[in-house]
């Protein structure tokens, strides 16, 4: 299953899932092929991105085991083009036009726009900026790059609304709603974040449509039973634990919460701010296991981002479907999908840029719970006066803008740097002095991690191994700050990054040992 539109795991290079088939010791080349049946992660080249589901390939690299528990029985790391056995021949291969229609039809538009709507169509992120994905993180709006129950929901309602036009009843609408799913499937290929979103996007349908909640919970818990036993290693993804969470808020307690709020106003606007109000607090116990902290500015984006996800949704596929015949008209269809995904873009901006958007939370998970469970049982009482409301948004607002705690603490010690896929750990030695392990990929933000931390002096740069992801970024180090010495590693692969970091040296003048077992120093 090719997976080759996720974030690479390190600069230039893909993430795929594999099934391995035959495996041979490339030492000794007449040892016989060992028949196989193992689900494998393979770390390759951006050469792979380009293979379909079903691809048969011969690749030769080396095998190690898995960090994590997971589905994987091994890791293949290869450095090699792949070499394509077979193509594939499944019914899979039918989505990769539309796919490449879609991207096609952004070229020459707006950057970040563009790059949101495969990604939000389709979770294509190959045209996403990393500034702006970051900007939706910070914001609470990362789940629009992911194909989610929302997205299925969407192009699900958009396909019976049109059915229903054209007069079709009862088992046609069941009918038709099962090959809208089908062909999105196909589509966004069937990673297992969209088979998710494809089983909890009919049960929201079933049970906001219907109106009833107990008819929203019995699918629910269905799907759920489905899924687990179809695919046992979901039972540890924290996606699929935030999908059932959201999913049963939307089924539960959205619409009463929307009722509420309708005493007020009207039924449009009290929806839209009732779905992300309770997605969200079901959500929140789990994003503080995963991350301690809890974002104060995803209700308010989600609320104002919401009204573009439909209609760009809606245009992307479109444009996806239209495209592999006409790119004209697809190309205009994305032309006007770019009006929300900008609207999208603008709030993930200034959202990011507001002031404490995030805050640390200390107390664990189960004071997150507890405080889920109060704020869900006082929600409705607020929802029904204007005048709570108002008070409520007003604290919300004072929270957001309160004044920012300075950074860094003057009493800093060791700082994890931010420097996306890899790693930068900085260790004081002096006011001004530190000691900088690995680099991460991009110089421009150890440079800035640094400029932050007001290090002016290197004395020494660790560098674990030559990954692209902890040695791409050691230009940074030294721009405008002296580095006395560099410790690296004696395996000198990849070839790449121990180029980089020779040429690094050379021009710095920096000099750089080798460290072998029994070393110390001070």
């Amino acid at each position: 299953r090719d997976t080759g539109d996720a974030p690479a795991w390190r600069r230039g290079e893909v993430r795929l899932t594999a099934r391995l088939v035959q495996v041979r010791r490339t030492y000794d080349p007449r040892s016989p092929p060992a028949v196989v049946a193992s689900p494998a992660v393979v770390l390759a080249p951006a050469s792979w991105q380009h293979l379909r589901i079903g691809d048969e390939v011969v690749a030769s690299g080396r095998f190690s085991l898995p960090r994590r528990p997971g589905p994987a029985a091994v890791v293949l790391r290869t450095s090699e083009p792949p070499d394509v056995a077979g193509r594939a021949a499944t019914p899979y291969a039918w989505g990769d036009a539309p796919r490449a229609a879609l991207r096609a039809s952004v070229a020459g538009l707006d950057r970040d726009a563009g790059g949101l709507l495969p990604s939000l169509v389709v979770g294509d992120e190959s045209l996403l900026p990393a500034t702006l994905r970051e900007q939706l993180r910070v914001t609470g709006l990362a789940h629009l790059t992911a194909v989610s129950g929302a997205n299925v929901a969407i192009v699900l309602g958009a396909v019976l609304l049109v059915v229903r036009w054209l007069g079709v009843r009862g088992r046609g609408l069941t009918i038709a709603g099962l090959i809208a799913i089908g062909g999105f499937v196909l589509l966004t290929r069937p990673e297992p974040s969209v088979v998710r979103a494809s089983a909890m996007g009919a049960v929201v349908v079933l049970g906001l449509a219907s109106g009833r909640r107990r008819r929203g919970v019995a699918p629910l818990a269905l799907a759920v039973c489905v899924l687990l036993l179809a695919d046992p290693w979901l039972a540890r993804s924290l996606g699929f634990a935030l999908s059932v969470s959201a999913t049963a808020a939307l089924v539960t307690v959205a619409r009463p919460w929307a009722r509420a709020a309708a005493r007020w106003l009207p039924w449009p606007v009290a929806a839209a701010l009732a779905v992300p109000l309770a997605a969200q607090l079901a959500c929140t116990p789990l994003l503080v296991a995963m991350s301690g902290e809890v974002s104060l500015s995803a209700v308010p984006a989600n609320l104002l981002a919401a009204p573009a996800v439909a209609p760009a949704t809606v245009l992307g596929v479109g444009a996806a479907v239209v495209g592999v015949v006409a790119p004209g008209p697809a190309h205009l269809l994305a032309g006007l999908a770019m009006v929300p995904t900008s609207w999208i873009v603008l709030v993930a901006e200034k959202g990011a840029s507001l002031p404490g958007t995030t805050v640390p939370w200390e107390w664990g998970v189960p004071a997150a719970v507890g405080a889920s469970i109060v704020l869900g049982l006082l929600l409705p009482t607020v929802l029904r006066s204007a005048w709570l409301s108002l008070v409520a948004a007003g604290c919300l607002a004072v929270l957001l803008f309160r004044p920012a705690d300075g950074w860094p603490p003057d009493d800093w010690a060791v700082v994890a740097c931010d420097v996306g896929q890899g790693d930068a750990l900085v260790l004081r030695a002096a006011a001004d002095t530190a000691v900088v392990v690995d680099a991460g990929p991009d110089p421009a933000r150890m440079d800035d991690c640094l400029d932050d931390l007001g290090v002016t002096r290197v004395a020494l740069v660790v560098l674990t191994h030559f990954h692209a992801d902890h040695v791409g970024g050691v230009h940074g180090i030294t721009r405008g700050r002296s580095v006395e010495a560099a410790l690296v590693t004696t395996l000198d692969e990849p070839a790449e990054g121990v180029g980089l970091v020779d040429a690094w040296a050379a021009e710095r003048g920096v000099s750089v040992d080798r460290a072998v077992p029994g070393d110390d120093g001070a």
